[in-house]
């Protein structure tokens, strides 16, 4: 299992009061932060060179997906979510260069940035280790049943 790192942890517990690192590890949060992500405009493009447009978003990796957030909500609490990647055993992550990530999930291709090459190396570590994992996950849909009055 990845660890969070603690700033990464502080990250994630400031959003949920009264939460600890334990409770953290229950809901499967394996790593969040800050990344970049290119906007979809013009669509990816092959090598995330500097002159695209990028989007700063707090990202939770967790069980079997990456969910972002816009940076407001951060002090606000992780209420709605902008996006979510799923991650399935097909999930492809590269180095695009030394801080950008390439993310191809099989339905999508993301461009992820990070701060910098160390922190782009432990995100593609992180979401290696949850891509190996996936396939051990249950997976399928809940449906509500309703129980019918006898009369």
């Amino acid at each position: 299992m990845v660890v969070i790192g603690s700033s990464a942890a502080a990250a994630v517990l400031s959003t949920c009061s009264g939460k600890t690192a334990g409770d953290a590890a229950l809901a499967g949060i394996t790593r969040a932060g800050t990344l970049l992500k290119q906007c979809p405009s013009g669509g990816p493009t092959a090598d995330a060179s500097d002159d695209v447009e990028w989007t700063s978003l707090f990202f939770v990796l967790n069980g079997h997906s990456l969910t972002y957030y816009p940076p407001g909500q951060r002090r606000n609490g992780l209420t709605t979510p902008s996006g979510d990647i799923l991650l399935t055993t097909s999930t492809k992550i590269a180095e695009a260069n030394p801080s950008v990530l390439r993310v191809n999930t099989g339905f999508e291709i993301i461009f992820l940035r990070a701060k910098d090459e160390d922190d782009a190396t432990e995100w593609k570590r992180a979401i290696e280790a949850t891509v190996d994992r996936v396939s051990d996950l249950p997976r399928g849909y809940f449906t509500k049943l309703h129980k019918r009055r006898r009369r």
